[in-house]
């Protein structure tokens, strides 16, 4: 018999204690004790004894309140009295599918996005707009208009917002949220749908990404690396097929970001 590593012995013993079969099985020449196979019965065991899903990146429970913040890709109309109050965007969709997927928990899902919105001005609304809704789940998707104020017209330059204060903003609203109550966090890294490496904003933008998964990495969020998604994705579907503008996703690509972040965090997914 072969454990793969010496921490797997205790996994072991418990997964003899789980399923005696096992032991037997383990010395028959025909047998083959794999990793995965290691992994999975440890999952079952694990989940039995803790009640915590080791498939799933998210803990969903019963009436849970799921937040969405961001700027107008999140936003998407929510304010309009046609799409309130969730908007016809990637939280519409996704939205839907989590409550057709599991109407027994009774989600409660908001959408706080507000177009136009940068770190600066998120920062400045998080308690009314975050905060009080104690969130158990948090997904925030920030950071293009923060760019994209430093690349358009030149009276919009005092809006940007440059890498030292992204950063900065970025970091108070993470660290005042972790402070506050438990809270399972999602950063969405900033994106274009863009395949010209030579893009001026496209340039600038990478450098706000690296922070977002700096950031991911030193508070412990979960993180969806959208931007390395999409330029996967349009090696096969062209940029102007998703966007008008490079930002502003179509009402498929709204769909197609949807999946993307139930992909990233939801298991048992029907697609």
């Amino acid at each position: 018999m072969f454990l793969p590593y010496p921490g797997f012995f205790w996994i072991y013993i418990l997964l003899i204690l789980y399923n005696p079969l096992l032991l037997v099985s383990s010395f028959s020449p025909t047998y083959n004790l794999s990793l995965n196979r290691i992994l999975t019965v440890k999952n079952r065991v694990l989940e039995q004894f803790s009640g915590i899903s080791m498939d799933s990146r998210l803990r969903l429970e019963p009436r849970q309140t799921i937040l969405f913040i961001g700027d107008s890709i999140t936003d998407a109309g929510r304010r309009e009295p046609t799409y309130a109050p969730l908007g016809r965007g990637y939280v519409h969709f996704a939205a839907h599918w989590l409550w057709a997927r599991y109407p027994h928990l009774e989600l409660n899902i908001r959408n706080s996005g507000i177009s136009g919105d940068t770190t600066r001005t998120l920062k400045f609304r998080w308690e009314r707009d975050c905060l009080a809704h104690k969130p158990d789940i948090l997904s925030i998707l920030i950071g293009i208009n923060d760019v994209w104020c430093q690349h358009d017209q030149p009276n919009l330059v005092r809006r940007a917002v440059f890498m030292e204060e992204f950063e900065a903003n970025y970091t108070g609203i993470l660290k005042v949220t972790q402070n506050a109550f438990p809270c399972q966090i999602v950063l969405i890294e900033p994106f274009m749908f863009c395949n010209n490496p030579s893009c001026p904003m496209f340039k600038t933008l990478h450098a706000y990404i690296e922070i977002v998964n700096d950031l991911s990495h030193r508070f412990d969020t979960l993180l969806i690396p959208m931007q390395d998604r999409i330029d996967k994705a349009i090696l096969q579907t062209p940029p102007n097929r998703w966007s008008q503008d490079m930002v502003h996703p179509y009402s498929w690509a709204h769909a197609w970001l949807a999946l993307e972040w139930l992909d990233a965090l939801i298991a048992n997914k029907p697609f």
